[in-house]
């Protein structure tokens, strides 16, 4: 028996298409999550959003619970941005900050 499985497990190691090789699955490089600070929270018609890294052209998305992105802007320079929410529903939404180097997300509450 022992000689089957010994030859199984060399057919197998031979003859698989896959093939595994000693580089890890991740793209490299030194990635950092944004911090994000938002004032007021909860906030009524504007909120102020600031980001701990340089986020010139970073991606701010406000998205509610179920997963529809309902505001999308940009920083434009520098890493803070003034956004309103006049139009959004009272409720909690997700603000989530997209940079080059990463995103992170933060709970808002509209009141």
């Amino acid at each position: 028996m022992k000689n089957a499985v010994d030859s199984a497990r060399s057919f197998y190691l031979n003859n698989n298409p896959c093939t595994c090789d000693q580089n890890p699955l991740s793209v490299g490089g030194d990635f950092k999550q944004p911090s994000i600070s938002v004032f007021p929270n909860p906030g009524n018609e504007t909120v102020n959003i600031i980001c701990g890294l340089n986020s010139a052209g970073a991606l701010v998305e406000f998205i509610d619970v179920t997963g529809k992105t309902l505001i999308s802007t940009q920083m434009l320079s520098g890493n803070s941005t003034i956004v309103n929410t006049a139009n959004l529903e009272l409720g909690v939404y997700l603000i989530r900050v997209t940079t080059a180097s990463g995103a992170s997300s933060i709970r808002f509450v509209r009141n």
